[in-house]
Formats: C-alpha cells, sequence, structure tokens
C-alpha cells in the first residue's frame, strides 16, 4: 500500500513509494511556476498478490515514474496542477494476473479565489488509475484490503466557499463527490442441489457515485479558538449493477443497488492553535443512515468523530496525526443463512500519522503508520472485527536540491476474523529521483 491519507477536510499525508516524485517536485521553490521530474526505483514484494499464509508469492521488480507540477497565482486566485505517472514491473505473474506490470496515474488540481475578505471559494480535484486499496479509498478507511490488478479508478472532487458574515461568524459550505470504478467485473455463479451461492466482483461490490454537502457555522470566541456546529447529507449509489448475493430464507436476489444508503450527519467541534507551530481540531456528533433499498429497509444510528493535530517544530521536523470514526464500504457481502441480513458497510476506528525529521545536513527521514479498527455490519459477518496496521519508513539523501537516493521499508498486515483472508506484506525499496 502506497499512501496514507486524512480524511477530508484535515492535512494531506503521504507515504512513501511513488510519492517521492512529488516531494521533488515540491523542493523547486517558487523560482519557477513549473518543474518536472523522474525517479527510478527498484523493490522486492514479498506478497504482492496479497494472499495468505503459506500461499505469499514474492516478486522482485522496479518503478519508472516521470511527473510535473504547475502554480500559478495573481493577487487573490491561484492555481496548482500536478501529475505523476508510474509503471510499475513485477518479475512475475501472481495472483492471477496476466501480465507483469502495472500502470498508475494520479492528477491533482486545486483552485482557489478570494472574491474579498469576506468571500473565498476552493475547488479541488483528485484523479487516480491505480490497483493499491488505500490509494483507491475515498476516505481515510479501506473499503477492501486486496491489490487489485487493472484500471481500477477513483476521482474525488469538491468545492467549498466560506462567507466572513460578521467579525466572529463565518459560515463555510460545501459539496464533494466521489466516483470509483474498478475493472474486475462479473460475478460467478455456483448452483448446487440444494443452494445458489454468488461470489461478487469488485465492481459488483465497490463501484458506487457518492455525494456530500455540508454547512457549517463557525465562531471565533476566541483568536486562536473556533467553534463550530455542523450539518452534512450524504448519498451512496452503488452502480455495478451485479448481482452480489442471496438472502436466506427469503431466497432473495441481492443486486449492486441493494446497499444504497442516505445519510444525516450532526456534529459539534473546536479548532485550537496553542502556538504558531501547534494546531488540534476535533469533531464528534452522530450519524443516522438510512438504507432504502435493503429489503429490510434498515436504519441505524452510529457515532461520529474526526481530530487532527499539526505540529511544526522547524522547517525541516513535523508531526502530523489524524484520528476518524465513520462508517465505510466494504467489498463483503456474505449473506446470512438464517435472518435475511447482508453485510452493509463497516463502522471503521482509523489512527493515522508521520513524522518528518532532517536527521543530518543532507539526510531526511518519515516514518508513517495507520491503524484500522473495522467491524461488520450486518450478514454473516455482523460484529466481526478486521483490523489493518499500515507503517512505512524512508530514508532520503539530497545530495543537491535536484537529486537525490532514497531507501525505504514498507509493511502491511490485515489480521481479521474471516478465515483466509488475513494476511502480511513486507517491501523494501532503493531509489533515485532527478527534477528541475
Amino acid at each position: 500500500m502506497k499512501k496514507i491519507v486524512f480524511s477530508v477536510g484535515f492535512v494531506a499525508l503521504g507515504l512513501t513509494g511513488a510519492k517521492a516524485v512529488d516531494t521533488a517536485l515540491m523542493s523547486q521553490g517558487a523560482a519557477k511556476p513549473w518543474a518536472v521530474s523522474a525517479a527510478l526505483r527498484g523493490f522486492y514484494d514479498d506478497n504482492s498478490a496479497t494472499q495468505s499464509g503459506g500461499e505469499k508469492s514474492g516478486s522482485y521488480g522496479y518503478t519508472v515514474s516521470p511527473g510535473a507540477k504547475y502554480a500559478w497565482s495573481s493577487g487573490p486566485t491561484s492555481l496548482k496542477l500536478d501529475y505523476l505517472y508510474s509503471y510499475i514491473y513485477f518479475d512475475k505473474r501472481v495472483g492471477g494476473r496476466l501480465d507483469k506490470a502495472d500502470q498508475d496515474h494520479s492528477f491533482n488540481a486545486s483552485f482557489e479565489h478570494a472574491f474579498s475578505e469576506r468571500y473565498q471559494v476552493s475547488v479541488l480535484d483528485n484523479f487516480v488509475v491505480g490497483q493499491e486499496p488505500d490509494t483507491l479509498r475515498t476516505g481515510s478507511a479501506l473499503g477492501t484490503t486486496q491489490r487489485l490488478p487493472g484500471d481500477n479508478i477513483r476521482n474525488t472532487g469538491s468545492i467549498s466557499f466560506n462567507a466572513q458574515m460578521t467579525p466572529v461568524l463565518s459560515l463555510l459550505s460545501g459539496y464533494q463527490n466521489s466516483l470509483s470504478d474498478y475493472a474486475a467485473s462479473g460475478a460467478a455463479v455456483s448452483s448446487g442441489p440444494t443452494s445458489t451461492n454468488i461470489f461478487p466482483s469488485p465492481a459488483g461490490t465497490l463501484n458506487r457515485l457518492e455525494n456530500s454537502l455540508h454547512l457549517d457555522a463557525r465562531w471565533q470566541v476566541q483568536p486562536e479558538t473556533t467553534a463550530l456546529v455542523g450539518y452534512q447529507y450524504s448519498m451512496a449509489n452503488f452502480t455495478g449493477d451485479e448481482k452480489i448475493g442471496i438472502l436466506q430464507p427469503s431466497n432473495i436476489v441481492l443486486m449492486s443497488d441493494s446497499r444504497n444508503n442516505r445519510a444525516n450527519y450532526g456534529y459539534v467541534g473546536a479548532e485550537h492553535r496553542f502556538t504558531p507551530d501547534l494546531q488540534v481540531g476535533v469533531r464528534g456528533g452522530l450519524r443516522s443512515t438510512d438504507y432504502y433499498n435493503d429489503p429490510s429497509h434498515s436504519t441505524d444510528l452510529s457515532p461520529y468523530a474526526n481530530a487532527n493535530i499539526s505540529y511544526t517544530f522547524s522547517p525541516d521536523t513535523s508531526l502530523q496525526v489524524g484520528f476518524n470514526y465513520d462508517r465505510n464500504a466494504t467489498d463483503r457481502v456474505d449473506p446470512s443463512q438464517l435472518n435475511n441480513s447482508f453485510v452493509r458497510d463497516q463502522q471503521s476506528a482509523t489512527v493515522f500519522g508521520t513524522v518528518k525529521h532532517r536527521l543530518v545536513s543532507r539526510l531526511y527521514g518519515s516514518v508513517t503508520g495507520q491503524f484500522q479498527d473495522s467491524k461488520f455490519v450486518g450478514g454473516a459477518l455482523d460484529s466481526q472485527t478486521e483490523n489493518i496496521y499500515l507503517i512505512g519508513l524512508n530514508l532520503e539523501y539530497r545530495f543537491n536540491p535536484n537529486f537525490s537516493a532514497n531507501a525505504g521499508y514498507d509493511y502491511d498486515k490485515v489480521d481479521t476474523q474471516i478465515q483466509g483472508a488475513s494476511y502480511d506484506r513486507n517491501r523494501v525499496y532503493l531509489g533515485l529521483t532527478a527534477s528541475y
């Protein structure tokens, strides 16, 4: 898994892997509005197919990652664009792969404009084509733990508008749209003399279009403290248009859109700047979810929480930590054989963070980690847990502003009560990055 990200509304974090190119692009500073870069990296992955136990199969390989970045600003308006392409070659065909290479694309765009001191707008978009589950997620929680070959697509776009109504009261409104489209489609059906089993594809369980609207009222309690109260409405429409399971004992066939849901959030929160370098934000509340296409028309009430800490010790040393608790999509369906129930989603608590530090004159290091504790909701897996651990270590030696070498280690572990789904994965890499 290549990167760890905060949920929407907080600071984005980069892990090791091809993201080293982003660092090189950013190091160009303000001397020119554009930068280009290329990275070459060799690696060993002991479980590239993310298989459990004795089924692990290791693979050597290399990654070639050219990238480009552009930044422009004029008065109250700014625009930033960046693109990264990665060609990832494995020396073995593993996990049902038909070829030995993957190709990743990542595009980011941001636009900001201040109409006046009181009114500002911000537009963001992130488009990826990839195979790693954390690259394809829409929030902080992973919906699948499997690496999936193919041109899997995820696009997330948002627009937010801030209005300063009075010196102490502001309104922040926003809209977000997220599209997930997985390459592997088509359910497998196994029929026996007494029962029929359906094995859905990633497209059948995870293809979806998610939309959300939110409005926050923010009150400047003190110069360093802001209190807020907010509301969010979200919709998730699953678009796979496949059979994903059969309910028992009613024998009702479930389709992808059986998971469609609407949710209403209510929350309160606060943000505080202890020092210019230390900032903390927290919000918490409740989420009411209506699964209106579920044959049982179920509804559920669950907690919601989000928090982050950002601490910059120096220009070369920083700490960022976040926490999120919410519901998220999952690739598991697992209908119960007893009560006409199936897995609707997961409730996940996620802790994530990164530390970056300049070790000596030209040597930089970073440690990034995530822990996710998920519980399945509904079906045969109801209340069963799935724990995910991600750790990334990276060292970068900068010969000069335009050329660097890097080495690192990534560790992934999935510990679940689902038989045959637990695994661990170790990766080491060594590479060079050049930029201009």
